[in-house]
């Protein structure tokens, strides 16, 4: 599941490694037999060896320098240049030992040094080894700025995954492609629209008017069939299916107690907050919604259910309150991932398959999506649902046309509206580490404006949704710095909307 090729880092320093034992083999080998085959070999084998392990571990210390300087992924970058810093020092080590006459202390020393390098470099790459299996270098390789757009797309590669499968009959969609804006007023500026999205790293982009599509355009290697990830964005699809799940008898009612489903949490954080709590990001649960440090909360939640094997489910008992539930509105993503444990324990289906079932082939989906489990099977309900980019528009879609298709009811009206209704409470606390800016809130849909509401994901994944205007617009990117671009962004959402409505 985990391996080398996810972190676009050479492969060599597997034949480094053979090469190191076989020539290690020769040279103990050929050890004080001076007139032997072996032993006139020596020196051109140790040569060629050196030469080799020189010039792959320039491509390391090259690759570790790249990591330290443009990433924050420290401990990689530190791996990678200590073991090629080790390996340097191996093939100095024995190019020295012959270049000294056999009575020389170097040479007396050149079989000790060689094996205790050889024991060291041997430990180091089964570390390296576990490492990568046990998904810690996948984990802190995932959002490099080179490999974010191919690792947003295959996910399913990269951790485990459950498939949530498209059924016979879709949701066509009629096309009637317009270009869309050029540019869009932001502030006091104009801004062309174009280079905007080049520099919001956009994989895809789709425009929706009365359920036609107006535009549809992909970049970075991506097209129509891509699985794009919605990181937080599938969070709003949880509150769909939490609404489902109201409306089939499986939950009784938004003011359940979120420990009445989930017994496992009692003791928590949790221990007093309702599913409406958990909707609203008021459960008061004590958790650091942070994207500006290296080993911040929502990235320790996947290092310790990818590295550690520790489930989605275990990591929530542990948390404790922070204050009242219900007092105020902090943006965790653990709320959401406890909505996910009441949907599967009130269902007793998994999250992907109740989505399958009661979601993805009634709403007509084109193709298949999966979402990201924890290795006890469990769905990541806060972010990691995976499809393309129509089924997203379609999503969106289905909301703006009051959770119907083809007369066919997926989700209740009475659902959507109280979903993209700000809902108190709306005060935040003094110390929110993760705002929400001017936007309201309602279950898990953001709210920026009156009739507009949008599903967000970070790194630019958007399902924004016009009433007014009758527009859906979906968005997938790889954008580091979507948080100080949402606004931006935002405004050119606006443009566009107004533009193909005929504003």
């Amino acid at each position: 599941m985990f391996g080398t090729e996810t972190l676009g880092a050479p492969t060599w320093w597997i034949l480094a490694v053979v090469v190191a034992v076989v020539t290690g083999g020769l040279l103990l080998a050929g050890r004080g037999a001076d007139t032997g085959r072996v032993d006139r070999f020596r020196r051109p084998i140790a040569l060629l060896f050196g030469v080799a392990v020189l010039v792959v571990t320039a491509e390391y210390l090259l690759w570790g320098l790249y990591l330290s300087i443009v990433t924050e992924i420290a401990g990689v970058a530190a791996a990678y240049l200590v073991f090629g810093s080790l390996v340097v020092i191996a093939a100095v080590a024995l190019l020295d030992g012959y270049r000294t006459d056999d009575g020389d202390r170097v040479t007396r020393r050149r079989w000790p040094v060689f094996v205790a390098l050889l024991i060291v470099g041997g430990a180091l790459l089964l570390a390296y080894a576990y490492l990568a299996t046990s998904g810690w270098l996948v984990m802190f390789t995932l959002f490099a700025d080179d490999h974010r757009a191919e690792n947003f797309e295959q996910m399913d590669g990269l951790f485990p995954s459950e498939t949530i499968e498209a059924g016979d009959d879709h949701w066509e969609l009629a096309h009637d492609e317009q270009p869309l804006p050029e540019s869009f007023v932001y502030g006091d500026d104009s801004h062309d629209t174009d280079e905007f999205l080049t520099a919001q790293e956009s994989t895809g982009l789709l425009v929706l008017h009365q359920g036609e599509i107006v535009h549809e355009s992909y970049y970075r290697g991506y097209d129509e069939t891509s699985q794009a990830t919605s990181w937080s964005a599938g969070k709003s699809v949880t509150s769909a299916l939490v609404g489902i799940a109201i409306e089939e008898g499986h939950i009784d009612s938004v003011d359940d107690p979120i420990v009445t489903y989930v017994p496992e949490l009692e003791g928590s954080g949790y221990d007093n907050a309702t599913i409406e709590d958990a909707l609203t990001m008021s459960s008061g649960v004590a958790f650091d919604e942070r994207y500006d440090e290296f080993l911040t909360d929502p990235v320790e939640l996947k290092v310790n259910a990818y590295a550690f094997n520790e489930s989605m489910r275990a990591q929530l008992a542990e948390l404790d309150s922070d204050r009242q539930s219900g007092e105020y509105k902090e943006y965790v993503s653990v709320d959401t991932a406890a909505l996910g444990l009441v949907i599967e324990e009130a269902t007793g289906e998994s999250l992907a398959s109740y989505a399958e079932t009661w979601l993805w082939q009634p709403a007509g989906m084109e193709g298949d999506a999966f979402w990201t489990v924890d290795h006890a099977g469990s769905g990541l309900a806060y972010c990691c649902l995976n499809a393309q980019l129509r089924d997203y528009a379609r999503f969106g879609e289905l909301y703006r046309t009051g959770g119907a298709v083809d007369g066919e009811r997926v989700v209740s009206e009475d659902w959507i509206e109280r979903s993209t209704t700000p809902q108190p409470p709306h005060e935040e606390p003094p110390d929110a580490v993760f705002g929400f800016g001017d936007y309201e809130y309602g279950y898990q849909w953001w709210v920026p404006e009156d009739g507009i509401y949008e599903a967000h994901g970070i790194y630019g994944q958007y399902v924004y949704v016009d009433t007014e205007n009758e527009v859906v617009i979906a968005q997938t990117a790889t954008n580091a710095a979507f948080v100080e671009d949402d606004t931006k962004r935002f405004a050119l959402f606006q443009t566009i909307s107004d533009d193909v409505a005929g504003h």
